[in-house]
């Protein structure tokens, strides 16, 4: 009867214990989630503690489409799942699973600290992010940082307090991010959080616990009005998608093709800024309503093409189809060409342009003739967004340094240059007879060499309109042509015989 006795003390002791690890009830030493607002004290991260990264409640990140769905409503924070007798379903986490066997994953509920109170896994988190607290609701944002890069993962807390946004320009500046995971405890992704950053990434990732946004198709959408918040290279933009936000693929340099689907009504402004390689627009035959800001694909210059299989109208010239040189209804071959150095050409007759380059080479020869032999217009904005942007200094550096524009270019387009401080040798053929309004626009340090005479060059029409000449912002420079030189202000200096 006493080993009985005794059996059945050891069965009790080792049922509360295993009540104690897995189903009791988690302690949050900062309490519930409050709602983020404005910050007003600046942190950053020293230490960055944490233990093991969750990797099994993780979004798939197939470029391919090949994406797990969530589950319906979304897991974690204010989910309706009932907890476990003797627990208790706090916001920031997830309710763990209904009597905790040992064979069933944990379902984390991370607190402040970075820590699992129902098994103690820790959050493993990118060290060194800077942080604001909101001294009102008590809670961090990720403020603006320089230097992040590689795989970039955001703590639920910081300084035992949460960190419930993501604020606009976070990580404007870094360079070189190729991952992003936000965890459960983000509440708000402010408008181009990533901007300039996006070039790099490749995969993004929202883990299950967070009630306000998920991950899918390596896209990142906002849940409660089905907004595709930020894109990458790799998106595969999923139907389902109801608006394609402001800036939401923003200086996504590397994407190449897009399309529409039959889910999307909205596209908003600057939803492709500086996508300056994007070539291919589809537009899903399912598309019936399409509201579409006037920028949503301001500087692509190569997009040049659009297939629209839909009912909506699309204008030549007009939002989408800012840069289009043509718009397709039916399935047709697409009239671009890419050259083996790189250059890109729209061809259509007798009609030729250059839309851009596909290399990342700071000096540039610029082709004598199109593919088909002809001579050809460069696009506006063709050479915009090489290299690297820097916000404070206003332009693009390690980008173009030299260019020669050579017989057989008649049109230099509407800023095709603009921006280059470190421009400084540009030559131009006598066969030009435009120059865009701000083709040089910003290049401070620019100097020219005509291929021409003085009256030659005078003779070219160039684009003044008093806000953004072809050659506003570039400083004093020199016009070195055949018979003498031209200043900025226009006067000449002929070439002693």
């Amino acid at each position: 009867m006493k080993k009985f006795l005794a059996v059945i003390l050891a069965m009790l002791l080792g049922m509360c214990v295993c009540l104690a690890a897995c189903g009791g009830t988690p302690q949050d030493p900062a309490g519930t989630t409050p709602n983020g607002q404005e910050s007003t004290e600046n942190n950053q991260d020293d230490d960055g503690d944490g233990g093991d990264k969750e990797t099994e409640g993780d979004e798939d990140t197939n470029p391919d489409g090949g994406d797990e769905e969530p589950d319906e409503g979304g897991e974690g924070t204010g989910g309706d799942e009932e907890p476990d007798e003797g627990g208790s379903d706090e916001e920031g986490g997830s309710t763990p699973d209904e009597g905790g066997d040992d064979d069933e994953p944990c379902a984390h509920h991370y607190t402040a600290e970075n820590v699992c109170s129902l098994c103690g896994d820790e959050w493993e988190y990118t060290e060194g992010l800077n942080y604001e607290l909101d001294t009102t609701t008590s809670t961090y944002a990720v403020g603006r940082n320089t230097n992040a890069s590689g795989d970039v993962v955001i703590p639920y807390g910081y300084n035992g307090k949460f960190v419930t946004k993501i604020k606009s320009e976070a990580f404007g500046e870094c360079k070189g991010i190729t991952d992003i995971t936000i965890p459960g405890s983000i509440q708000l992704v402010e408008y181009a959080a990533f901007s300039t950053s996006n070039n790099d990434i490749e995969h993004i990732t929202v883990t299950k616990d967070n009630p306000n946004y998920k991950s899918e198709n390596e896209c990142l959408i906002e849940i409660q009005t089905n907004t595709l918040v930020l894109g990458c290279k790799n998106s595969v933009i999923p139907n389902g998608v109801v608006i394609i936000g402001s800036g939401a693929f923003g200086f996504c340099n590397k994407i190449e093709q897009v399309t529409i689907p039959s889910s999307v009504i909205e596209i908003k402004d600057y939803a492709f800024y500086y996508c300056i390689n994007l070539r291919y627009l589809t537009i899903s035959e399912g598309v019936t309503s399409l509201k579409c800001d006037r920028l949503a694909v301001a500087v692509c210059p190569k997009l040049a093409e659009i297939w629209n299989f839909s009912t909506v109208q699309i204008e030549m010239g007009e939002g989408l189809a800012m840069y289009a040189k043509a718009i397709y209804t039916t399935n047709e071959a697409s009239k671009q060409t890419k050259t083996s150095d790189g250059y890109v050409f729209y061809e259509d007759g007798d009609e030729a342009y250059l839309l851009g380059h596909m290399g990342g080479e700071s000096e540039l020869t610029l082709p004598a003739r199109s593919p088909n032999g002809q001579r050809y217009k460069i696009v506006d904005c063709a050479f915009v967004g090489y290299g690297d942007y820097d916000y404070w200094r206003g332009g693009w550096f390690n980008g173009i340094k030299k260019v020669i524009i050579p017989d057989g270019v008649t049109e230099i387009g509407q800023e095709a240059f603009v921006g280059y401080p470190e421009l400084t040798d540009v030559t131009i053929s006598n066969s030009v007879t435009k120059i865009g309004e701000g083709a040089f626009s910003g290049c401070t340090g620019i100097a020219f060499t005509f291929l021409g005479t003085t009256q030659e060059w005078k003779a070219i029409d160039k684009v003044k309109n008093g806000n953004n000449d072809w050659d506003s912002l570039t400083g004093d420079y020199t016009v070195t042509c055949t018979d003498g030189t031209v200043d900025k202000q226009g006067n000449v200096t002929y070439f002693e015989n």
